[in-house]
């Protein structure tokens, strides 16, 4: 069976996160709000099997995501068959390294990208800043306390306008046009704030002064 690419859509979030919670391992690079955001500058396409969502991403290079779906119940040399020989896929979690290791012990050829690995944090530890490892942010929260008038709004509709304008000004003060890097995460960003009322579970606050 081969494989047939479409543009992503926002009408197959709902099966999308499905097939996603199905994975043994969930990397955030594949929540749907991430692969949207950053479809257009990656130009993600996807492929639907019965159980898996195959992601292509065609910019700058073609390079293949890991597949989404029940991992555990696949037959990989038969799934990745329909990809083109010698492919590069990229973004895989640890799980499913394994298990290709496994499989295609022949095939897999794994090299580490620290770049792409999650960042995890301590919820209690960033509520208490506690220490001398948080000894300069809790100096920073200290002083934009005693500095600013501030209240705390959950990112509505209309206040994610406020947040597009904070975005586009900082993006100017920061000349986010003269870093590849810094522009691509603005447009990433714009996207999710202009079709936030479109996302499903997207939540969100901010800090109005």
């Amino acid at each position: 069976m081969s494989l047939t690419f479409h543009p992503l859509s926002l009408e197959r979030q709902t099966e999308y996160k499905h097939r996603l919670k199905k994975c043994p391992q969930i990397s955030s690079d594949y929540s749907f709000v991430n692969i949207w955001s950053w479809r257009d500058i990656y130009g993600l396409e996807w492929a639907w099997t019965d159980s898996l969502v195959f992601i292509r991403q065609n910019s700058p290079q073609v390079q293949y995501w890991a597949p989404i779906g029940p991992w555990q119940d696949q037959d990989w040399a038969a799934e990745l068959s329909d990809l083109p020989s010698g492919i590069c896929l990229t973004r895989i979690p640890s799980q499913l390294a394994e298990l290709l290791t496994q499989q295609l012990p022949q095939r897999a050829n794994l090299h580490p990208a620290p770049e792409h690995f999650d960042y995890l944090y301590d919820v209690q530890e960033l509520i208490e800043l506690r220490g001398n490892r948080f000894h300069k942010k809790k100096n920073l929260l200290n002083q934009f306390k005693r500095s600013y008038n501030f209240t705390y709004i959950p990112l509505t509709v209309e206040a994610v306008e406020k947040a597009l304008t904070l975005q586009t000004e900082w993006c100017l003060w920061r000349d986010c046009e003269d870093s590849t890097t810094l522009e691509a995460e603005n447009r990433a960003i714009l996207t999710a704030f202009e079709d936030w009322n479109k996302l499903e579970d997207v939540f969100g606050g901010g800090l109005l002064s």
